[in-house]
């Protein structure tokens, strides 16, 4: 019997070393890639900017950070600490590099405390992250769909209703929705799932966050812009977090394609080629990749850090 613990222990030790190295050296040779190609470019980079940059980037993954937080909090009536709703959540800034996307999902079931339910905890993560997608695309879609250089208006106004009617339907009917699953598989399979009880202040108070993260993502973007040491117009300011959300958008539903490397990419410079012209275009969203890639180590390797603090025993409480 203390033969098999050991062996088990020995064989998550080393799973975990193995995980470690492989993320360790995935992440150090695209920093070093992305940071070639922007020092090959010669800009005389404002490191202030690009640190205020950072900042930003951290600081938009924490704003929803507490907007998924308040969200379990307010449905369910667990208790749960920042800390714990922090590891729980931004493990997805290492295990989006991983294909398929739903890896990080998948840990968080793993790893989350028995008291909290794992069908909620589940239906949450389809909400919130609807909710993200849809604030970034009705931010973006009203400034990049309707130039008419890129799309026809047409089709741009076509688009931008259904996404203002999607985002509408999300935050007045989500909560309903997933409450009306949880009765028909309660019914049918004779579970007790419970349903999601916020009240409509606290639904919205925790839209508004996210949509509030959405801005200060695209935000960060523009200071990175700005932080190559070309002359960026605050005129461009809309333009840069519009053509940035869109792309990141893009790139999340690219499931086989880690991080949307590459997919974000292309779409902010044929977005921005024409405003920024051709250098800037390339430079900018590697510069921003490069930020937002050590924004999502830094998470990560804290994230790693309280899930063995905090959840090698799930019913232990901090």
């Amino acid at each position: 019997m203390i033969g098999n613990l050991l062996i088990g222990r020995l064989m998550r030790s080393t799973l975990l070393l193995a995980f470690i190295l492989t993320f360790a050296y995935f992440f150090s040779s695209e920093l070093g890639f992305y940071w070639k190609k922007v020092t090959d470019a010669n800009f005389p980079l404002n490191f202030t900017f690009l640190t205020l940059a950072f900042f930003l980037v951290l600081a938009s993954y924490l704003i929803a950070t507490v907007a998924w937080r308040d969200s379990l909090v307010f449905s369910s009536s667990q208790k749960i600490s920042f800390l714990e709703a922090f590891a729980i959540v931004n493990i997805n800034q290492l295990t989006k590099y991983i294909p398929g996307k739903v890896w990080g999902y998948t840990l968080q079931l793993k790893i989350i405390p028995a008291r909290i339910s794992k069908a909620q905890v589940l239906s949450l993560n389809f909400l919130m992250t609807i909710s993200l997608v849809l604030s970034a695309m009705l931010i973006s879609v009203g400034y990049m769909l309707f130039m008419e250089s890129f799309l026809p208006k047409s089709f741009s106004l076509f688009t931008a209703l259904s996404v203002f009617i999607a985002y509408i339907f999300m935050v007045f009917g989500g909560q309903y929705s997933i409450n009306l699953c949880f009765r028909i598989i309660n019914h049918i399979f004779g579970k007790d799932i419970k349903k999601l009880k916020m009240t409509f202040k606290k639904i919205f108070l925790i839209h508004a966050l996210y949509f509030f993260s959405n801005l200060i993502f695209g935000l960060s973007a523009f200071l990175v812009a700005y932080g190559t040491g070309n002359a960026v117009s605050i005129n461009y300011l809309i333009p840069i977090v519009a053509s940035v959300l869109f792309a990141d958008t893009v790139g999340f539903f690219s499931f086989f394609v880690p991080g949307g490397i590459g997919v974000r990419e292309g779409l902010i410079y044929l977005t921005l080629n024409p405003l920024l012209g051709l250098e800037l275009s390339l430079v900018f969203p590697l510069l921003f990749r490069l930020i937002t890639i050590f924004s999502d180590l830094v998470l990560g390797v804290i994230s790693l850090f309280l899930i063995n603090q905090f959840f090698s025993h799930k019913d232990k409480k901090i």
